[in-house]
């Protein structure tokens, strides 16, 4: 009589391919929210140095507000600045999200969840891209978990 073979049930770490979602989702969460914030701050940057008098002109018209130009260029700047740093700083949290080491994946993580959230000084990418960073981050530190 031959034998049956026992069928013995993988786990998904076992499973070659199966961690997917553990660990591509989250990095493509950050990547994406963080090329949208990334544009967006450039754009911003863009936008003061091709129509800055039109930005102080519009605050003198539309609220008589007498602001300095400079002032407001500063501040435009400095947004946009904003942008492009946490943009910058999402790339390299999302690159290390997609190592397979469970502490760079969840320090990552509270390091993406902060810059997200700095990213709304400048708009957070229309906002899509601050809620996709910020879902991102929260999985990787959810990693555990799941």
């Amino acid at each position: 009589m031959a034998k049956a073979k026992r069928r013995v049930r993988k786990t998904a770490e076992q499973v070659e391919g199966a961690t997917f979602a553990k660990h591509t989702l989250p990095f493509l969460f950050t990547l994406v929210g963080a090329i949208v914030i990334l544009i967006t701050g450039v754009a911003t940057i863009a936008y003061i140095f091709t129509s800055g008098n039109e930005v102080a002109a519009f605050f003198v018209s539309k609220y008589n507000i007498n602001i300095p130009f400079p002032m407001v260029y500063r501040a435009i700047l400095a947004s946009g600045s904003i942008g492009i740093l946490s943009g910058a700083v999402l790339i390299g949290v999302a690159v290390t999200m997609n190592t397979r080491k469970r502490g760079k994946i969840v320090a990552s993580g509270i390091i993406g969840l902060a810059f997200s959230l700095l990213s709304l000084l400048n708009g957070g990418g229309f906002y899509l891209g601050f809620i996709l960073a910020f879902l991102g981050s929260l999985l990787a530190i959810l990693y555990n978990k799941i």
